[in-house]
């Protein structure tokens, strides 16, 4: 698997299919699947992805940062297809299946842009900075029936929460392998942004007041 890009999409060797590359190595840790690390490792290396390094010994992340990191995880599959965008597509489960593996293999564009993609990423952003259920609620549309279809501010939180629920692990297990990638640069991401993207907790380290994050998940 050689890219003429990207040092970071090429996991194997040349002529050697069971030697790992240094990056192939970091990719297998992850636990996230091939095509996503050679995603994620394209985008790493270019300067779109520049802010990272803004990230390296970070005290805090302010909405610029959060947004970047929301939308480089809806950027990996194991989260993009927890999304609005992918569940409120407008067909069959088999097409939405088939929709994709399109996307996976490269064969369809990725949503980039789309009006729910931008949804997903804006829940997600608002979540990291710490943006309550209901703040949440505000955000999103409303749909004609399913999830964020109810006139009730109740009924919309929960189905914030439920998002929340199906978006938080997945996007907190990718933001740890984007860690390990971003690791081949030998330059370190403070490992408690994940609490950031899986507990909101005000985009700060964890580990200044756990008494406050128990609070803020026991409000929830």
């Amino acid at each position: 698997m050689r890219s003429r890009t990207s040092r970071h999409a090429t996991l194997i060797r040349a002529a050697s299919p069971y030697r790992l590359t240094g990056q192939g190595r970091r990719a297998q840790l992850t636990g996230l699947s091939s095509a996503t690390c050679q995603r994620l490792g394209r985008l790493i290396d270019t300067e779109q992805a520049a802010w990272l390094r803004d990230l390296v010994d970070a005290k805090s992340i302010d909405a610029a940062l959060a947004r970047s990191i929301a939308r480089l995880l809806f950027q990996a599959e194991e989260v993009l297809e927890q999304g609005l965008w992918l569940r409120r597509l407008p067909v069959d489960e088999r097409t939405r299946v088939s929709i994709f593996l399109q996307l996976v293999s490269g064969d369809r564009a990725w949503p980039d842009g789309e009006d729910l993609f931008e949804v997903d990423v804006n829940l997600l952003t608002a979540w990291i900075v710490g943006s309550s259920y209901t703040e949440l609620a505000a955000i999103a549309p409303r749909f004609a029936r399913g999830s964020f279809s109810g006139a009730s501010e109740e009924d919309r939180t929960a189905d914030a929460a439920e998002w929340i629920g199906r978006i938080a692990f997945p996007a907190g297990w990718c933001w740890s392998g984007i860690r390990v990638l971003f690791s081949g640069d030998e330059e370190s991401i403070p490992s408690w942004i994940r609490s950031a993207i899986e507990l909101a907790y005000l985009a700060k380290p964890v580990h200044n007041s756990c008494s406050e994050l128990v609070f803020r998940v026991q409000a929830r």
